[in-house]
Parts: structure tokens; C-alpha cells; sequence
């Protein structure tokens, strides 16, 4: 349903009755007649200051953006993720964890180190969020940390926070093919 509009319609001063002219109302309607009669034909200056944006007025502040992100690596039919290698190696070494970060695993995808890294949380019994990111000189993302859930300090001393400044984390860095690679894992 779309809305309604309804025409404005100017109404001059001498039109309106002398009581309506005292009021607030009635001088309202006066000037919006007065103006609509002066010049319908020339823009508001409302409308003419969205043309331009003049970034040297006060009160407007140019927002910093950040550069796109850049693209995931290419996808290789040969290379094999580091879930199916985890899930391979526990065939070797059978323990109570399938899934273990190691120094140097590789990922196509910052989302694809985040499920690996996520299976492993699950298996552990602890839960994950992003943490700290830096960006480079050309605006992209190349360090990601995934922490745990109750990493970081509580904003208030005394409070029913889960954040306990838990240490467990793995921090990504990025190839130079736009992959992801673990450099940091604390448990």
C-alpha cells in the first residue's frame, strides 16, 4: 500500500480571515503562501545544498572508508582443507580430540578458519567470537585473533559478565595469495 499525498494548497494573506492572521496558524499559512508565490520556479535551498556537499562547512565530517575486502584464495580442487586433514591425521594418532589447531594450517577463508576453529571449541566445551583485527596499508584485513568466549575484561568490577579474560585464542595472518594462515595458538 503506498502513501498518500495529498497537494499542498497556497493560500495567500488577504484570503485568510483576520483572526486566522493573528495566530501562530494563520502567519504559518501566510509566509508558506507568500513563499510558494515568490519563486515555485527556483529550487528550495534545501534542495540545492544536496547537490553539493561543500566537506569545508562546519559540522560535517568526511567519513574514513575502508578499502574493500580483499578476495578469498582461489579454490584449489588438489588442495585438501584443514578439516579433512585434521580429520585424516586422527586416523594415525586416535585420541579424544579429532580436531587440533596447529602452527602453520592453512585456510582458504577467514570463515573457513572459523568453523575449523569452532569444531575445535565445540569439542573442548568453550565458545568463540572474533577479537582483535588489524588492517594494512591498503585498507584490507590481515590479522584476525578468533578468541574465546570469555575473553576480556567485564566493563563493570562486579558483574555477571562470562568474560573472565580466558587466554585461549588463535591468531591469523594472511597470505600473500589472500589465504589464512594460524602463527599464534594459546589454550
Amino acid at each position: 500500500m503506498e502513501p498518500v499525498h495529498y497537494p499542498a494548497v497556497a493560500t495567500a494573506a488577504e484570503e485568510l480571515s483576520p483572526m486566522a492572521t493573528g495566530s501562530v496558524d494563520g502567519q504559518i499559512c501566510a509566509a508558506d503562501g507568500a513563499v510558494a508565490a515568490e519563486g515555485d520556479d527556483e529550487p528550495q535551498a534545501s534542495e540545492k545544498s544536496i547537490g553539493q556537499v561543500d566537506p569545508k562547512t562546519p559540522g560535517w565530517t568526511r567519513r574514513v572508508r575502508i578499502g574493500a575486502a580483499a578476495p578469498g584464495r582461489a579454490p584449489c580442487p588438489g588442495r585438501t582443507s584443514a578439516l579433512e586433514k585434521a580429520i585424516r591425521g586422527f586416523g594415525d594418532k586416535p585420541g579424544s580430540i579429532v580436531i587440533v589447531p596447529a602452527l602453520g594450517t592453512s585456510f582458504d577463508a577467514l570463515g573457513e578458519a572459523y568453523d575449523f576453529y569452532n569444531l575445535c571449541s565445540w569439542e573442548k566445551g568453550f565458545g568463540i567470537r572474533y577479537g582483535k583485527s588489524r588492517l594494512n596499508v591498503e585498507r584490507t584485513k590481515c590479522m584476525q585473533e578468533i578468541v574465546c568466549g570469555c575473553a576480556g575484561k567485564p566493563g563493570v568490577e562486579n558483574t555477571r559478565s562470562c568474560r573472565c579474560e580466558c587466554p585461549t585464542l588463535i591468531r591469523l595472518l594472511r597470505t600473500k595469495d589472500n589465504g589464512w594462515y594460524i602463527v599464534e595458538h594459546r589454550e
